[in-house]
């Protein structure tokens, strides 16, 4: 009897829609959780606090950040999504990013 096999088909490659879900070219990803002080307040937008999660990301492997709403957005390299993350509000105020998640060879 086997069990969870997993078959490796050819990475995926080319456009992909672009609505917060990472496109990675195959199943290797990871995933940062943050925790927050709850008496620090976050950033005044959720936009804000999106664009500071993922500009260090985009400062190392290029690529263009995409919103797909108001608190979430995308690093999009070769038309597809590489770094995801979204924003929360804090209790003390504000927005601050709580988990982002990336592609394999897409970390920092």
């Amino acid at each position: 009897m086997v069990h969870d096999v997993q078959v490796c088909g050819e990475a995926q490659t080319g456009a992909a829609p672009i609505d917060g879900t990472l496109d990675c070219a195959n199943e290797a990803s990871w995933v940062i959780q943050a925790s927050f002080d709850p008496d620090i307040p976050g950033d005044p937008d959720p936009d804000d606090a999106v664009l500071e999660a993922l500009r260090p990301y985009q400062n190392a492997h290029g690529g263009e950040i995409a919103f797909i709403d108001e608190n979430t957005a995308s690093l999009v390299v070769d038309d597809r999504e590489q770094v995801a993350t979204s924003a929360i509000e804090l209790p003390a105020g504000g927005w601050a990013v709580s988990t982002v998640s990336g592609c394999e060879g897409y970390d920092i």
